[in-house]
């Protein structure tokens, strides 16, 4: 994937054993191209559930790394949201069906990220996706605190800093992470998957 990542510059955790390392420079994500359409659909059973809970590798049987064939081997429902914007890249958005609230960026075909916005159809969910620690949308930056320790790092966010937060955890094999968006108090979105697409912080464009 052609991209340009935007540099997240603070000090990133490996875990709560590891020193904290400096992330590599991101440059901002060129926007993508893929053998995906619009609105295009491959028929596909309800996920497994495993409450709401979301792994940065992924949730149920829909896993980091799966490609849409192989979600549709699985009988799920996946339909392109977004295709990528330019000719030569392969950053592209879909939805899963019985993955409400979710949006699954792709490579290609590969899942590389998962964007949670606790949303279907413009209309609050009755539930809120968590991650394995149980950090939601909603969540205060004691609760992060509290969850992740040590293995959490805060620095100004992009657009809405000082005030704004990204609070970034990084995974112990250093392949896979999660950034949590905060307005300073509490979290209003989150994103995980893999490490290099999930430090993007405007997904596609």
């Amino acid at each position: 994937m052609k991209k340009t990542l935007c540099i997240l510059t603070s000090l990133l955790l490996i875990g709560c054993d590891k020193p904290a390392e400096q992330p590599a420079t991101q440059p901002t994500p060129e926007q993508g191209s893929a053998d995906v359409q619009e609105g295009s659909a491959i028929p596909v059973a309800a996920p497994e559930s495993k409450a709401n809970v979301l792994e940065s590798s992924g949730h149920g049987d829909i896993r980091v790394g799966m490609t849409t064939d192989d979600v549709a081997a699985k009988g799920y429902t996946v339909t392109i949201t977004q295709p990528p914007f330019d000719e030569g890249s392969t950053c592209a958005y879909a939805k899963i069906e019985g993955l409400e609230g979710l949006s699954v960026m792709l490579d290609g075909k590969k899942i590389v990220r998962f964007d949670v916005d606790n949303t279907a159809d413009g209309k609050p969910l009755a539930h809120n996706w968590q991650s394995t620690g149980g950090a939601t949308i909603g969540s205060s930056h004691a609760d992060l605190k509290r969850i992740y320790g040590e293995t959490i790092a805060f620095e100004p966010h992009r657009y809405t800093g000082p005030e704004g937060q990204y609070a970034i955890v990084r995974d112990r094999d250093g392949k896979t992470g999660t950034v949590f968006e905060t307005d300073g108090k509490s979290v209003e979105r989150w994103r995980t998957g893999l490490w290099e697409e999930v430090q993007w912080v405007e997904g596609c464009a």
